[in-house]
């Protein structure tokens, strides 16, 4: 006989949406051309692994990368940062963009129909984007930290005993996974996989899935279960 799972707590809520509002502003740090100089210092450091408790593919290649091949890599910033531009800037143009419209527009038109639905859902949301990002809004990391603002503010709500936002956050992260994010991360890592040389690309490659796909797994059960729940 299968024992009855425990009904979660608002704590449970609240540590869960801090948790993953964490791991996705982790992630798009990794694809975030901007973010490569301090990301250098911290695997310099061995901090990037600290907290890391995704297990997986792409947490062992991250922690290969940086014990073993980084510290032969004398100048390690320009290493990400030129790695960074060959695959997402000046790379084929037949893989590699890191632009949902790239994927899912039949024209792989970069910028209009997708691009344009993306933006309106962050505005559904409540969400806007400053210029200083300096990219689109369906640009791999932007969508990510969508995610992240998402998870942050269901925690807010949590914190706040506020069942009504938490549960309304917790639809548009559900909503945003199934209409856009979800949809095409395996064409994306797998197009950046096929041509990057260093392991801390291919770590990010194989996070990504993982965490993506692991959230879709949960996130309907997670609103079913926030539904019901009562203070």
């Amino acid at each position: 006989m299968v024992a009855k799972k425990d009904a979660r707590t608002a704590k449970d809520f609240l540590e869960l949406a801090g948790s993953r509002a964490d791991t996705y502003l982790f992630i798009a740090s990794l694809f975030y051309y901007d973010s490569l100089p301090a990301i250098a210092k911290s695997i310099r450091r061995k901090t990037i692994l600290e907290g890391l408790s995704m297990g997986g593919k792409g947490s062992k290649t991250l922690r290969k990368f940086v014990e073993e091949d980084a510290p032969k890599i004398k100048k390690l910033r320009d290493a990400l940062e030129i790695e960074h531009t060959a695959l997402f800037v000046m790379g084929k143009l037949t893989k590699g963009r890191p632009y949902e419209s790239f994927y899912m527009d039949k024209d792989r038109k970069i910028g209009a129909r997708v691009t344009i639905d993306v933006d309106k859902f962050y505005k559904s949301a409540g969400v806007k984007f400053t210029s200083a990002q300096d990219e689109i809004a369906d640009y791999i990391a932007i969508e990510l930290e969508f995610m992240h603002h998402m998870c942050g503010r269901e925690a807010t709500a949590w914190r706040e005993k506020d069942k009504s936002h938490a549960l309304g956050y917790l639809k548009f992260q559900r909503d945003f996974l199934t209409q856009h994010l979800g949809r095409w991360i395996a064409p994306f890592t797998e197009d950046v996989l096929s041509e990057a040389k260093l392991d801390f690309f291919k770590a990010a490659c194989y996070l990504l899935p993982e965490f993506i796909e692991l959230e879709k797994a949960e996130i309907v059960d997670l609103v079913e279960e926030a539904e019901k729940f009562e203070f």
